[in-house]
């Protein structure tokens, strides 16, 4: 068994598959930029990128995201490549998202093979009655900054839907976990919608009638369970069912709490809930882990608490309320427990830096 210190940090496997590395890289060649010295800097060659399917760092494909952003001297260069996503790129992953019948089967299909795609990522459907949020955050706070992947990342997914056969579509809202640029106006203009920064997340809210919307390009021609077949074949060419990346309980209690902090009381048996299991058998399984929903959720605060007062503006009580604790005393004791500063004194630190 683990020791309980080593599992207050579950979320220490951020990897991410080597084709979504591509587009970065196409445009680093198109400008006729030093593609290779670029990804030596971040201790990849062009031959490791061979491999589609090959697991790389997220944190590599982090920092050559925000790296480009410089050398090409583009500050929406994440924006700019999420708008000429096409659903090819996704190799054979093409085919399941044509044989999506909805806007819904679309999303689901995005959601359902995130985890075979990146891992220690949360890729979350929060369905209401009138609006539904779809949540994309990478989990490791200290892969930062990662503004441009989020903006790609949203935005290849609203490319993709309209490429569909929904040209004109667009989301209700859009929210990023970074705060926004000067001069958002283009990504207003692509979205078609509100885009806030500084969120907890990075978000897209949908109408949930739109779920059930025909996609003109949709595979209402295909046999039902045409999607099912592919998508065993799809998990067993990247042999998803042996990596175990993404599927520890552990990091799957911490996507469940950085879901729900702020939106919603933060218990043990509301988790449980997400997972369709039981108190009892959540606590047996994270103590056979080596660790505990106490000892996640305190980890989960910390870094996303750290993670806010690095990179924005923001009052104590404010993050308080944002990570679910009863007043700004209680989450400042916490605080201070944590990195033996007051949050006032982090924020001005990080700030000098």
């Amino acid at each position: 068994m683990r020791s309980k210190s080593a599992a207050t940090t579950p979320c220490d496997r951020s990897m991410i598959r080597a084709f979504f590395l591509e587009p970065v890289v196409g445009e680093l060649r198109r400008l006729g930029l030093p593609t290779e010295q670029v990804l030596g800097e971040h201790g990849v060659s062009l031959d490791a990128l061979a491999s589609p399917y090959r697991w790389m760092p997220l944190r590599t494909h982090i920092g050559l995201f925000e790296d480009a952003a410089k050398v090409t001297c583009n500050d929406l260069v994440g924006l700019d490549l999420g708008m000429g996503f096409h659903q090819q790129m996704l190799g054979p992953f093409a085919a399941l998202l044509q044989s999506a019948r909805t806007l819904g089967d679309a999303f689901e299909y995005l959601r359902s093979f995130q985890h075979a795609w990146q891992a220690n990522t949360t890729f979350v459907v929060e369905r209401g009655e009138e609006l539904t949020h779809f949540l994309y955050v990478i989990n490791d706070p200290k892969i930062w900054p990662r503004r441009q992947d989020a903006e790609f990342t949203l935005a290849a997914q609203v490319s993709m839907i309209r490429e569909l056969g929904l040209p004109r579509w667009h989301p209700e809202a859009v929210e990023f976990e970074h705060p926004l640029p000067k001069g958002c106006d283009r990504l207003t203009a692509f979205f078609g919608a509100p885009v806030r920064g500084g969120m907890l997340g990075n978000r897209l809210t949908v109408r949930t009638e739109d779920l059930d919307r025909p996609l003109r390009h949709g595979g209402e021609h295909l046999p039902r369970d045409f999607a099912k077949t592919l998508s065993r074949h799809l998990l067993d060419l990247m042999h998803s069912e042996d990596d175990d990346s993404g599927s520890e309980i552990a990091e799957i209690v911490a996507a469940s709490i950085d879901r729900r902090l702020g939106h919603s009381l933060m218990t043990i048996e509301t988790v449980a809930g997400d997972l369709n299991m039981s108190t009892r058998s959540l606590r047996r399984k994270l103590d056979d882990a080596g660790t505990s929903f106490r000892a996640i959720l305190q980890e989960r605060r910390h870094a996303k608490a750290e993670m806010l007062l690095s990179s924005q503006t923001i009052q104590t009580a404010e993050l308080a309320e944002r990570l679910g604790y009863s007043d700004a005393a209680v989450f400042s004791r916490a605080f201070k427990e944590w990195t033996g500063l007051s949050p006032k004194q982090f924020a001005d630190s990080r700030a000098i830096h």
